[in-house]
């Protein structure tokens, strides 16, 4: 799991994982609808990679199906006290949607191999996370 988005002033992490990262960590707290959300944003990613859908991954600038991004195809929008998860599509952050008032701000990517530990990494520190 790695954390490299933020948007500061909700204390919101753009988390990136893995299916099986995904599965252990995140779904066993999620509702079955958000397993079924995040799960059909997985497959979405996943059928544009492999019909390799061109007119789609030429508008994200980040190109957000490379091999890199599929490695980490599971997305969720994460409190820093895990008071709220929340899935969402991969492009979400890139998205051309913003019109330049995107809300998310590159951070310090950071691995994690649990939840627990972007817990303690993050709880109580909120202006590690703050715009300067």
């Amino acid at each position: 799991m790695r954390v490299k988005l933020h948007i500061a002033n909700e204390s919101l992490l753009w988390l990136e994982c893995t299916v099986t990262e995904a599965e252990k960590n995140i779904y066993p707290l999620l509702s079955e609808e958000a397993i079924k959300i995040s799960k059909d944003c997985i497959a979405e990613i996943m059928r544009k990679w492999e019909v390799g859908d061109e007119e789609d991954m030429s508008q994200h600038p980040h190109d957000i199906y490379s091999k890199k991004i599929i490695k980490y195809p599971a997305c969720f929008s994460v409190d820093i006290n895990l008071s709220r998860i929340e899935p969402a599509q991969a492009h979400l952050p890139y998205s051309h949607m913003w019109n330049g008032y995107n809300p998310y701000s590159l951070t310090e990517e950071i691995c994690f191999s649990d939840l627990e530990d972007i817990q303690k990494r993050y709880t109580g520190v909120d202006s590690v996370l703050e715009d300067d």
